[in-house]
């Protein structure tokens, strides 16, 4: 099995190959984590080394374990750009195995071998193409995430309404009084409609300024600050280096950009005959538009209008 995640650019990439372990122990699986995120232990390989070879040496860096080799899981690549190696394409191979015994202390300080519970760790590797592989190791298919710039349509999916209510419950607890109300929006609260795999939350709040005050606390926690991509919002995001599975758009509780997040989301639960036509809009336009995210979002633009003066009118009445 085998996967491309990212969008090729018109540039001359640095290929790298690589070679990563599953260890599973139950319902948990062995990771590292780092500064920058959660990755599966392994690397890239060296001059003259097997994939067998590269597992062995980069479990005592990381780990300080010695290791049993297994069957292959999968292969994945992906397409990016890389801070220290600008366009970069690894491509990784997976394969199940055994810790043996740790025999040595890690040399790579910045690295701590953890064993986590596959459903806590699920869908927030660092790569998107790791998540991808520990899903394979699982039998458990991902239900959330897209690479930067890619675009996928999927059907309507119930785990996406268990995904916005566990966020919900866990922003209210960092933001405690800070948010007025906290909404899942977007097409992902839509019932029976498509919807890119990425949860999007309005948080209503009276005084932004006292959001910004909690961006440590809330990216300690996954949620990573992105800006003011459109005045008046902040955005913060969910996921890893190449991939985002949650949008976070903090308004002010009562604006124009509140209500009319929670208004479509309520026009088109209670219109099928827009809903339907909305999803076909975009399923429509993911084929057309794969590759190009802001083609995609343009070209929606005049839908979305058009759905927003009829919310309006319809929650006046």
């Amino acid at each position: 099995m085998h996967k491309v995640f990212g969008i090729k650019e018109n540039a001359r990439y640095f290929d790298r190959e690589g070679a990563y372990i599953i260890p599973v122990r139950g319902e948990e699986v062995g990771v590292v984590r780092t500064p920058k995120g959660w990755f599966l232990l392994g690397g890239g390989i060296e001059s003259g080394e097997s994939h067998a070879d590269c597992i062995a040496r980069e479990c005592l860096e990381e780990a300080g374990y010695t290791v049993s080799f297994g069957d292959m899981v999968c292969t994945a690549e992906t397409y990016c750009y890389h801070e220290k190696f600008g366009y970069f394409h690894p491509i990784q191979t997976y394969y199940r195995g055994e810790l043996i015994a740790r025999v040595s202390a890690p040399t790579e300080s910045d690295h701590e071998f953890m064993w986590v519970r596959y459903a806590d760790i699920k869908g927030k590797m660092f790569l998107a193409m790791q998540d991808w592989a520990l899903a394979n190791a699982f039998g458990q298919p991902l239900e959330l995430g897209l690479c930067r710039g890619e675009v996928s349509v999927l059907p309507h999916n119930t785990a996406w309404e268990t995904a916005a209510e566990q966020t919900i419950s866990t922003l209210r607890e960092l933001l405690k009084g800070a948010a007025v109300d906290i909404q899942h929006v977007g097409s992902t609260a839509v019932r029976d409609i498509s919807a890119k795999p990425i949860i999007d939350i309005a948080v209503g709040v009276h005084d932004l300024g006292a959001i910004l005050a909690m961006n440590e606390l809330l990216a300690k926690h996954g949620f990573i600050f992105r800006g003011q991509d459109i005045p008046e919002q902040y955005l913060y995001v969910c996921g890893g280096f190449d991939y985002r599975t949650h949008h976070i758009h903090v308004v002010q509780y009562g604006s124009e950009a509140w209500e009319n997040y929670v208004n479509m989301r309520d026009y088109l639960n209670s219109h099928s005959g827009d809903a339907r036509a909305y999803s076909e809009l975009k399923l429509s336009l993911a084929e057309q538009y794969a590759s190009d995210r802001a083609g995609y979002t343009n070209m929606k633009s005049a839908f979305i209008s058009d759905i927003l003066t009829k919310a309006r009118e319809w929650k006046s009445k």
